[in-house]
């Protein structure tokens, strides 16, 4: 379970993991950070010695980078950004493919405005857009015995969408039809498991 800030919130889930019977083990790194990503994928070859599936869910965003009008986004919004939606995950999954040697999947995490757009977040949509794209190529490159799929999901009820409006907030789980209106993040979690073993929309290799 990787973090770079939030460290009790990642050891509650690892907790949560290893109460139901599972191995799991912190491992803190922000992935813009090659030095930092060396190490973090060092100690899983260490402690595991091989993945299973790796879930690219690291992202950046803040009030200011959403609600940024178009004339007030700035080069440094594009960086931080995609240093990490985009650059970062990449690397992870590029470091990731020689553990996977057994075969395994990659789940990349996308979002809605790729589709249907947004009136808000020009920057992270763009990001997360990129990452679709990536998926698609990665998966067609990649050995035949590791699957990569993205997840393109809507508003889930986290910290991150403290700064929405409850106008905006409705108008995004009006839209949710997967039978969980509120977006939570347990039956998210139990759909990026399933989509690990399974193909999904848009696959770039079921």
């Amino acid at each position: 379970m990787n973090y770079r800030s939030s460290g009790d919130a990642a050891k509650a889930v690892v907790d949560e993991i290893v109460d139901a019977g599972g191995r799991a083990s912190l491992a803190v790194a922000d992935i813009s950070n090659p030095a930092e990503l060396d190490l973090m994928f060092a100690m899983i070859r260490e402690k595991f010695g091989r993945l299973d599936v790796l879930v690219n869910n690291a992202g950046v965003a803040d009030r200011k980078i959403w609600n940024a009008r178009l004339d007030e986004i700035t080069p440094d919004m594009w960086s931080k950004v995609f240093s990490v939606d985009v650059i970062g995950g990449f690397m992870c999954t590029q470091k990731s493919v020689p553990l996977l040697s057994r075969g395994g999947s990659i789940v990349n995490i996308s979002s809605t405005p790729v589709l249907v757009g947004d009136t808000q977040g020009l920057v992270y949509a763009c990001g997360k857009a990129a990452v679709l794209a990536e998926t698609k190529i990665t998966g067609e490159d990649s050995r035949s015995n590791i699957r990569v799929n993205c997840m393109i999901l809507g508003s889930i009820e986290t910290s991150w969408v403290d700064w929405l409006d409850k106008g905006t907030i409705g108008s995004y789980t009006s839209s949710i039809s997967l039978g969980d209106s509120a977006g939570q993040k347990r039956s998210r979690a139990s759909r990026c498991s399933l989509r690990a073993t399974h193909p999904v929309t848009l696959p770039a290799r079921a």
